[in-house]
């Protein structure tokens, strides 16, 4: 069951490990730190990253990452309260066998807090520096597919035997069992294009779509109409908070985030292609009542939740704590 407040929720997405950059040493206290705000300042669920490169709209490409599930059993450990998931698990980087075992692992290390995110995965550049096959975006589609029915038999102690398009598997053992058993959480992303959505929304628990904002209504409508008998079926959207105390000081903090993250200069995204649009739109920039009315507009568009990152703040714990103060606004 997710964590739903009166129906609503919101999660602290950690794409970065901060900076300036913290050493070897000091990154993974620093990551828990960020954790145990989020955890205090009442997100529901915290997630990471599943890249093994920092991403084009995140940060430079060699600023430090940390391998997904390695890094959330490590936070499982330190947290109490926050649902723990990878938003999203790339599909084709493993095997979903031994996806499902890791996040089984998560859920009992969590005390029954996991959830699997799932998606089809984009990063080319990394496919091809690890040596794994990026395929087409149908065969992605289809992986995920495959990999969403073996992990959900193995969460519910079954031994799923499958001579699929692009997964074999002969009845795998899920043993110890996850602690919710097959109700264990699966969230499915989608950029918004309406293929994915519509293979998603009848097998997802959860949809969390990175769409426009313009976008986002269209949509939301067309996850409902695919979702069938799935009535239940939780949604969320993205977002990336860069608040200041002044409209001047949250600019300023979104100009020093692009030219740290090398990319266009703001008044060029318009012109550097689709990506950096659709990027650019998912930037909530401004004062705390300029988030706080551009936040709950997303919500009142019938959206459950709201996933979000400070990306521009590293992972400053005090702006955690403040996106956390909106966010409980913003879904009241």
């Amino acid at each position: 069951m997710w964590p739903l407040r009166n129906g609503r929720f919101f999660g602290l997405q950690m794409p970065v490990v901060g900076y300036p950059e913290p050493s070897p040493n000091e990154i993974f206290e620093h990551v828990v730190a960020a954790a145990l705000a989020a955890e205090e300042a009442g997100f529901a669920t915290v997630t990471v990253m599943d890249h093994m490169h920092q991403p084009l709209g995140m940060g430079r490409p060699e600023d430090p990452v940390l391998e997904a599930y390695t890094l959330l059993g490590a936070i499982a450990a330190r947290t109490e309260k926050a649902w723990l998931g990878a938003l999203a698990t790339s599909v084709s980087y493993r095997n979903p066998a031994l996806l499902a075992k890791q996040v089984t692992t998560l859920d009992i290390i969590s005390r029954g807090r996991a959830f699997l995110g799932l998606g089809a995965g984009w990063y080319e550049d990394e496919f091809t520096a690890y040596g794994i096959d990026f395929a087409t975006l149908p065969v992605r589609r289809a992986r995920v597919k495959e990999a969403v029915e073996i992990c959900r038999a193995m969460f519910a102690g079954e031994r799923p035997v499958l001579d699929g398009h692009e997964y074999v598997v002969d009845a795998p053992l899920n043993h110890p069992s996850p602690i919710q058993g097959g109700g264990l959480p699966i969230l499915l992303g989608s950029s918004g294009g309406p293929r994915m959505i519509k293979l998603i929304a009848p097998l997802a628990d959860v949809v969390n779509l990175t769409s426009s904002v313009e976008d986002l209504p269209a949509h939301l409508e067309l996850l409902r109409t695919n979702a069938g008998p799935n009535g239940d079926l939780v949604t969320s959207a993205f977002a990336t908070l860069m608040v200041g105390d002044s409209h001047a000081e949250a600019a300023r903090k979104r100009d020093d985030f692009i030219r740290r993250a090398g990319l266009p200069e703001w008044n060029e995204f318009d012109d550097a292609g689709d990506f950096h649009s659709r990027l650019a739109q998912r930037w909530i920039v401004g004062t705390d009542d300029e988030a706080i009315t551009r936040l709950k507009a997303i919500y009142d568009m019938g959206f459950n939740g709201l996933i979000v990152d400070v990306r521009a703040d590293g992972l400053d714990v005090d702006a955690i704590r403040r996106a956390g103060r909106l966010l409980l606004e913003a879904s009241s």
